[in-house]
């Protein structure tokens, strides 16, 4: 549902995709995908998906961030 919307570059559909894949609803769970639809909608600001981003990354979910 939210996934042509994400690809598309829509921060709301990014947000909710990273929360199917944190919490497995409609897809396998996943939390490197979760965290990667979390990146890219707190890139575009979304504050909600920063605070999910960090906390899958403390709790070490998600793949280290790239080198500046």
């Amino acid at each position: 549902l939210y996934t042509k919307a994400a690809q598309q570059g829509v921060a709301n559909a990014q947000y909710n995709l990273g929360q199917c894949y944190e919490l497995g609803k409609g897809v396998a769970r996943d939390l490197v995908k979760a965290s990667e639809w979390y990146a890219k909608a707190a890139a575009q600001g979304g504050e909600k998906a920063m605070a999910r981003l960090a906390l899958l990354r403390s709790a070490g979910a998600s793949p280290p961030q790239a080198a500046p």
